[in-house]
Formats: C-alpha cells, sequence, structure tokens
C-alpha cells in the first residue's frame, strides 16, 4: 500500500473540510433567511389590521330607525311580522295565466306542474318539494316565494310584487281543483 504524501493528505482533508463547511454555511444561510424572511413578512403593517381593528361588540351601539318615508333596500312589501296581506290583484284569467307560466318557469322544477311535490329535480333534494295544494293563507304563500324557506330560495330578486301575486292566484286556483 501507497503511503500518501503528507503535503497531498492535507490538501485532500483541507478539500473535505471547505466542502463540508461550506454545506453547514449554506445550510445556516438558508435557515437564517427562511427564519427571518418569513418573520418580515408577516411583520408587515397590514398583517396585524384584524388584530388593531375598532371592536363593536353586538348591542354595543343603539340601532336608529330608518328616516321616515324610506324603504329597506329589499323593498317594504313583506311583511313578516304575523300581519296579514291581503291579496291586492284579482284572480282574472290573465292573472291566472301570467301566474301559471311564471310557476312553470320558477316553482314546476321542484313542486312538480300540479304543485303536489313531484318535480323533476324535487326527488333529488333531501326534502322533496312541499305540496302547494294543502290550504295555506295568501300572505304565507306570497312570503314564502318572496323570501324562501330552509331550502327553497327566495325570489324577490327576480318576481315582482305583482307577478308574486300572479303565482299565488295561481296556486290558489290548483287548490280548488
Amino acid at each position: 500500500m501507497k503511503i500518501p504524501n503528507p503535503q497531498e493528505l492535507a490538501r485532500r482533508m483541507t478539500a473535505r473540510s471547505n466542502r463540508t463547511a461550506r454545506t453547514g454555511r449554506n445550510a445556516l444561510i438558508l435557515f437564517i433567511l427562511v427564519l427571518f424572511g418569513t418573520g418580515l413578512v408577516f411583520a408587515w403593517p397590514w398583517s396585524m389590521d384584524m388584530v388593531w381593528q375598532p371592536i363593536l361588540s353586538p348591542f354595543e351601539q343603539l340601532m336608529f330607525p330608518p328616516p321616515p318615508g324610506t324603504l329597506p333596500v329589499r323593498g317594504g312589501e313583506l311583511r313578516m311580522d304575523g300581519q296579514e296581506l291581503r291579496n291586492p290583484f284579482p284572480a282574472t284569467s290573465e292573472s291566472l295565466e301570467q301566474g301559471e307560466q311564471l310557476f312553470l318557469i320558477y316553482c314546476a322544477i321542484c313542486h312538480g306542474e300540479d304543485a303536489k311535490g313531484g318535480g323533476t329535480i324535487g326527488d333529488k333534494l333531501l326534502v322533496a318539494g312541499t305540496d302547494l295544494t294543502l290550504r295555506r293563507p295568501d300572505d304565507y304563500i306570497y312570503t314564502h316565494i318572496r323570501a324562501g324557506g330552509p331550502i327553497m330560495p327566495g325570489y324577490a330578486e327576480s318576481l315582482s310584487p305583482e307577478e308574486t301575486w300572479a303565482v299565488v292566484n295561481y296556486v290558489r286556483s290548483l287548490q280548488a281543483e
């Protein structure tokens, strides 16, 4: 076996230790960059906006009533306070025809064309479409169409109050059959 030259041996050991030192130094630099880099990212001023914002607890500030003569954004026709709404539109043939067209567009998909709850997607829901031929007050049907229910969406943005009353008249005609 050949004995290595001491200078060669020193050069090899220096190269190995330099490589190890470089690897360790690179790992230390990477660790410091990750540690302080993420700290700097989270230390920007906007990262604490949600923490230092003004807090208003429920009922801490009084809610003032709206000015007289104004209506809420969703309109003033819905009355969910237990007061009965009266149907201002008589059940004329035009109203029933319009109500039938709107019923077939918006309601029949869940409640079925006969309004007995057998719509095309009514069976696929967790709760099938309700049988609308059951006797309910006009204001109940109207507010349910406008505001929706637990599963049913509200149609206040799709149907005007007049159109909604036309659908109520049509559902009433189905109940009479």
